[in-house]
């Protein structure tokens, strides 16, 4: 949900793109369980049923869950909202990072929440991954053309070996 209201707080309402769509998403798949199967909700601690159960249940009960799952999205966005409005200098550095880096990591994104330059780390980065890149790639060149490769077979465990026991036979019995 975060990265559609960062779109929201720096682009506006109007400029929010379909790839916050998959946030939405997931965040409901979350509530759904959280409500369903989790008792989370002001329904108390109850589990209500699986995705299977949902075509029995009544009118009236699916209108009673999708009401909890509605209000535990509507108040997780507006916890975030308030949280990344009371930031907002936070999620422009790391805006600014994103567009002009498409991919920070942990590292970077401290630093440019500091609203220093991250470049200098950045590009060193991608110097590290590309020269990893140009050793796998040598690795594997340098193994014969004429080699074949046969996958690694599954290993199956064996059974323990069980001592017979000591069974009488017909004629002592």
């Amino acid at each position: 949900m975060g990265g559609r209201i960062a779109e929201q707080i720096i682009y506006g309402e109007d400029e929010i793109s379909s790839g916050a769509s998959s946030d939405l998403a997931q965040a409901t798949a979350v509530a759904r369980e959280m409500v369903m199967r989790w008792g989370m909700s002001e329904l108390g601690p109850m589990t209500v049923g699986n995705e299977k159960e949902w075509d029995y249940l009544s009118p009236e009960i699916k209108n009673l869950l999708d009401g909890q799952v509605k209000k535990l999205l509507d108040d997780s966005y507006a916890r975030v909202l308030k949280y990344m409005t009371e930031h907002k200098s936070n999620l422009n550095y790391l805006a600014e990072a994103l567009v002009e880096h498409k991919t920070i990591n942990h590292e970077e994104v401290v630093l440019a929440l500091s609203g220093k330059d991250i470049k200098p780390l950045v590009d060193k980065r991608k110097a590290e991954e590309e020269a990893m890149k140009e050793v796998e790639k040598q690795k594997y060149e340098a193994v014969d053309e004429n080699a074949v490769v046969v996958p690694a077979q599954p290993r199956i465990p064996q059974r323990p070996q069980i001592p017979p026991r000591n069974i009488p036979s017909k004629e002592k019995l």
